[in-house]
C-alpha cells in the first residue's frame, strides 16, 4: 500500500529539477568517483541491496553509514555503528541543501562527512 506522505514526496522539484532523480544521479557520481578510495583514511563501500554508502577504516570496529540525499531528502542521515556488536553509537541527520551543481553538492557532502569522520575513533 502506498502511503500518502510518499505520494506527496514523489516528484519533489527544486529549481525545476526532480530531487529523486538528482539524488540518484549524485549518488552514482560519488560512487563512481570514490568507491574503493580513501577519504581521511576511510574507504567508501556500498551496500549492494540498498545502495547505501558506508565508510570503513582499516583496523577500526566502526562503520559510518552516510548516503547523500537518502530517499530524496535534502540531508545526510549518518549512522555510526560498531561492526562487532551491531550497536549504533550515534544516529544523526545533517542538512544537505540541494543546489543542482554536482561539484558544489560534492563539496557540501564531504564537508559534512569529514566533520563526522574526524570525531569517530
Amino acid at each position: 500500500m502506498i502511503k500518502l506522505k510518499d505520494l506527496l514526496k514523489e516528484g519533489k522539484k527544486v529549481n525545476g529539477i526532480d530531487l529523486d532523480d538528482y539524488a540518484s544521479d549524485f549518488q552514482n557520481y560519488i560512487a563512481k568517483k570514490y568507491k574503493g578510495k580513501s577519504v581521511s583514511m576511510w574507504k567508501l563501500s556500498m551496500d549492494p541491496m540498498s545502495g547505501a554508502f558506508y565508510w570503513s577504516k582499516s583496523g577500526s570496529d566502526v562503520e559510518v553509514l552516510a548516503t547523500p540525499y537518502w530517499e530524496g531528502e535534502e540531508s545526510v542521515p549518518v549512522d555510526v555503528q560498531n561492526t562487532d556488536t551491531g550497536d549504533y553509537i550515534s544516529q544523526n541527520n545533517y542538512p544537505l541543501k540541494f543546489t543542482g551543481d554536482m561539484k558544489k553538492d560534492e563539496e557540501a557532502y564531504f564537508k559534512v562527512l569529514k566533520s563526522v569522520l574526524s570525531k569517530v575513533k
